[in-house]
């Protein structure tokens, strides 16, 4: 769900914030996956972690990205 809240391709101050309050591992594979452009086999080898772990953390983490980001009072609900 949290995937199209960035479809766009934009990293904006609010989208920044959100990363930054994100829990290590899970901001490591946001940011090796949506902006290094890593595929979930190469995340998992930069992070010694199993395939599946990796392939699993992923959405995860943008769903927590995405919940951050509308509750945390970085951004307007209504736009």
């Amino acid at each position: 769900m949290a995937r199209l809240l960035w479809s766009d391709g934009r990293s904006t101050p609010a989208r920044r914030e959100a990363i930054a309050r994100l829990p290590e591992p899970m901001r490591a594979v946001v940011l090796l996956h949506d902006y290094q452009g890593l595929d979930h086999r190469e995340i998992a080898r930069v992070l010694n972690l199993n395939h599946a772990a990796a392939r699993k953390r992923h959405p995860q983490s943008e769903a927590y990205l995405g919940e951050l980001y509308w509750s945390g009072n970085l951004v307007r609900k209504d736009r």
